[in-house]
């Protein structure tokens, strides 16, 4: 099922009603593609990634969610916490659902870029197009050492600047 803003935004609505009122808020901060639909950077997902490790109480409700929708369990996983940069922090997110039982946050388009870069991945080649003029970055350099310090494990690539520069030359020209 293709999931557009709206239908994101009902989803995580009902997410919050089936969470345990006694609990307090969860917290859940969504990248990939339910971001970039939530920005009008995109139509539709088919699932909503989060960079925070989901609970037993958010699966559960999840999958509560899930039956009444027909949706593939995994609706909401947390697959993407493998490319949460080390420099993240939540201060640069966006508030997008606030509730009693469910703090809901998009991940800024710096570290939704650096995500997409450092996964590189066919179809994330054109989400950084996409993300590009979104983000606060003024030069290939200044990505790639965001990227080194959001990512230090990694190896040097000496292609990397070239490569960056070519996706903000490709953004530019759309």
């Amino acid at each position: 099922m293709e999931l557009d803003a709206e239908a994101i935004r009902m989803l995580l609505d009902q997410l919050a009603e089936q969470l345990p009122r006694n609990s307090g808020p969860k917290i859940v901060v969504i990248a990939d593609g339910a971001m970039l639909s939530l920005c009008g950077l995109r139509t539709s997902t088919t699932d909503i990634d989060s960079i925070t490790g989901l609970d037993a109480e958010i699966l559960a409700a999840a999958a509560v969610v899930a039956q009444r929708h027909d949706l593939d369990v995994g609706w909401l996983n947390d697959r993407a916490v493998a490319f949460i940069p080390m420099s993240f922090s939540l201060e640069t997110c966006e508030l997008l659902l606030d509730n009693p039982q469910l703090r809901v946050f998009g991940a800024s388009m710096r570290d939704l870029f650096l995500m997409k870069l450092y996964a590189a991945r066919d179809p994330d080649i054109d989400d950084l197009e996409m993300i590009w003029p979104h983000t606060d970055f003024s030069s290939a350099e200044e990505v790639v050492a965001a990227l080194r310090a959001a990512y230090p494990s990694e190896p040097d690539d000496e292609y990397l600047v070239d490569f960056v520069q070519t996706i903000v030359r490709r953004s530019e020209s759309h």
